[in-house]
């Protein structure tokens, strides 16, 4: 019904709405996409560049709350993934201090 209206709106035109209607299939299988992995911080990330599809889409539209919810989305998806990429790289450091103390202790 959306499109319906979206094509009897005079100020578009009808490639500019396929266009548009093409760019949210694009962030819809962004989102599709991401769930299929198991790893969470892989999830967020394609997760992430999905949001970032759908902001352009809000846009394009204009479908403001569609932009600004994604907007947001972002910002979690990247507190997330900060977080989960610290506590790796952390979990990392120690496991190689570890290791170096121990050869410290054979030596």
């Amino acid at each position: 019904m959306d499109l319906l209206l979206s094509i009897l709106d005079e100020t578009r035109s009808f490639p500019q709405i396929l266009q548009d209607e093409w760019i949210g299939l694009l962030a819809s299988a962004f989102i599709l996409v991401s769930f299929l992995f198991s790893k969470a911080t892989l999830t967020r990330i394609i997760n992430l560049c999905g949001c970032v599809v759908f902001v352009v889409y809000g846009i394009l539209l204009p479908s403001y709350s569609t932009a600004v919810m994604n907007l947001a989305l972002i910002i979690v998806h990247i507190v997330f993934i900060t977080k989960d990429v610290r506590a790796k790289l952390k979990a990392k450091k120690a496991q190689t201090e570890e290791q170096e103390q121990s050869k410290n202790k054979t030596d």
